[in-house]
């Protein structure tokens, strides 16, 4: 009630505002008006106009003048006047006419929405920022080179969020209900980039997709590994919220089929799901196409039963 109150009164005070405005702009107008009609009547009783069109007097009209000096001089006072008060009479009322209408304030600028990617990103960035820790690293990685974080839509989105490391850029699916894990994540991956874009350019002086792709696997490990280091600091210190620790079952042993407190355990959730395939593929295109097809052939069958399990889950 009181917000409406607030509301009315606001728009009553604006209407006054307005109207006392237009009503001084208008008493300017008359002001001026009756300025100018009083400096030309001045200028009319001084006979002035007349005199001045007539260049011959009659001998009878200056015999009949008392003192025709000073009734010329008279007449040139009361027109002078008559003109400064006309001057003053058009001033005053270009004055009114030329005074603007109170102009109102620019509208605030639009705010996106509570529930857009970027705004969630955001507020995920002043979150990220309260823990001293991820505060760290996000300057170190900037020191490193200018990067940029964009959303991108969720239905065209390969993953939760990647990196391409050679443009530095982060991109973060709009789908994603908790920004800080991914973002750390990422970040963590991006302060790797010069090791991983090495590897990449030289994975074909690697023996075979294997050795090749688990040594990416191990780089990765030690992303994860710290991203979940610095998410227990940030979460256990009250600076973020508990659903930013998405790996903590996995570091403590807890999950049924995995347990990253070594890399050997991570290894083989990575090659449960498929991750670690990505890496060889890579590796088989680049590095010896004719086995590539050869290669998918004998795995193909297992890909498929591992996507119908993941989508079973989900």
């Amino acid at each position: 009630m009181d917000g409406l109150i607030n509301g009315v009164t606001g728009q009553i005070e604006s209407h006054y505002e307005g109207i006392l405005e237009l009503t001084n702009s208008h008493a300017k107008a008359v002001k001026g008006a009756a300025l100018i009609a009083s400096g030309l009547a001045l200028i009319q009783v001084s006979h002035l106009p007349k005199a001045l069109t007539s260049r011959v007097w009659s001998k009878k009209e200056e015999n009949e003048s008392p003192n025709p000096i000073a009734l010329t001089v008279k007449n040139c006072l009361l027109a002078a006047s008559g003109v400064i008060v006309t001057c003053c009479g058009i001033y005053t009322l270009t004055a009114a006419f030329s005074d603007p209408l109170p102009t109102p304030p620019p509208p605030p600028p639009p705010q996106p929405p509570a529930h857009t990617c970027e705004a969630r990103l955001a507020q995920a960035k002043t979150t990220f920022f309260s823990c001293p820790p991820a505060k760290k690293l996000w300057d170190e990685v900037d020191q490193e080179g200018a990067f940029t974080i964009t959303c991108m839509p969720a239905e065209t989105a390969p993953t939760k969020a990647m990196t391409w490391l050679e443009t530095r850029e982060i991109l973060i699916s709009s789908g994603n209900t908790e920004m800080l894990s991914p973002l750390l994540f990422e970040l963590n991956n991006l302060k790797r980039a010069k090791v991983g874009i090495l590897l990449s350019q030289n994975k074909c002086t690697f023996e075979n997709a294997d050795a090749y792709a688990k040594l990416i696997e191990r780089l990765e490990y030690g992303t994860t590994k710290d991203t979940h280091e610095m998410a227990t600091h940030c979460v256990d210190n009250g600076y973020w919220p508990v659903n930013s620790l998405n790996y903590r079952e996995e570091f403590a042993g807890n999950s049924k089929d995995s347990n990253w407190n070594t890399f050997e355990g991570y290894l083989k959730t990575q090659e449960k799901y498929g991750h670690t395939d990505f890496y060889r593929s890579k590796w088989y295109k680049a590095c010896d196409p004719g086995s590539r097809d050869q290669w998918i052939a004998k795995n193909i069958d297992r890909w498929k039963a591992v996507l119908a399990e993941s989508s079973k889950n989900n």
